[in-house]
């Protein structure tokens, strides 16, 4: 994003060390925010305002926004002395102004877990792995990454959970499915919170072809609940293990799970 500054007034104003600060808000639920964004890798700003001098800086807009929606964000705007305490600069700053952000699905979002009102769960991956033996699968040789979001304005309980994993191959009948995967999730998850977990896929699909992993979730002793699909190439090729951008691995039929 661009922050403008314009030096109003009829003397020189310090700027050096920039740094932006944002809050975002989604139906009035508070997502945590960086509050010391500073310029990017390289970039090259003015430390003063000369008297009718105007610049514009670039920020990153660092905030967590898990869940499609609106979401309102405000950003403060602080220039630090290079003198200045971390306590001191950690005041948020002069208010900049605000503005939307819609935030669009893209096909693997977010989940409702329906034993918990609020709480949104999501299972998402790699979409490219090497061919592996067995126990380099079951060492964590890829893993798999399973999100909770509190999607509501007051804590919601967690406690013991678990997942599950099925991995299917393309053109086989039936899925591989490994144990079911206990995950230290807190007792409480705070409004606005996001915990995520890493789950390793046992089900080792040590031939190279592609996969489809479906991931279930559950609370307690509630049913699991499908959360999410990943597509997975498995291949030796370093054209696709080190571009994934460019690999489109298609996309299987619905599966049923029980």
């Amino acid at each position: 994003m661009s922050i403008r500054l314009e030096n109003v007034t009829g003397r020189v104003v310090p700027i050096d060390h920039l740094h932006a600060a944002f809050s975002a808000t989604r139906e009035g639920v508070a997502f945590a925010c960086n509050t010391h964004v500073r310029a990017g890798a390289g970039a090259i700003e003015p430390a003063r305002l000369e008297p009718g001098q105007s610049v514009t800086f670039e920020r990153l807009l660092d905030c967590t926004m898990p869940l499609p929606g609106r979401y309102d964000v405000r950003v403060w705007i602080h220039a630090a002395d290079r003198d200045e305490s971390e306590r001191d600069r950690a005041g948020i700053g002069l208010f900049a102004g605000s503005f939307q952000v819609d935030v669009t699905p893209n096909g693997n979002i977010p989940r409702p877990v329906s034993s918990r009102a609020g709480l949104y769960a999501l299972m998402t991956g790699a979409s490219t792995a090497p061919p592996m033996p067995a126990d380099a699968w079951a060492k964590g040789g890829y893993e798999v990454v399973v999100a909770l979001i509190n999607a509501s304005n007051r804590a919601v309980a967690v406690g013991p959970s678990h997942a599950s994993l099925l991995v299917f191959k393309k053109g086989a009948p039936l899925p591989c499915a490994g144990r079911q995967e206990r995950l230290a999730e807190p007792e409480t998850l705070a409004p606005g919170g996001v915990r995520v977990t890493r789950v390793p896929v046992e089900c080792a699909p040590t031939e190279e072809g592609h996969y489809e992993i479906v991931g279930r979730f559950a609370v307690g002793n509630a049913p699991e609940e499908e959360i999410g699909r990943v597509g997975l190439l498995v291949t030796q090729s370093p054209y696709f293990l080190f571009t994934p951008e460019r690999l489109a691995v298609p996309t299987l039929p619905p599966i049923q799970t029980q």
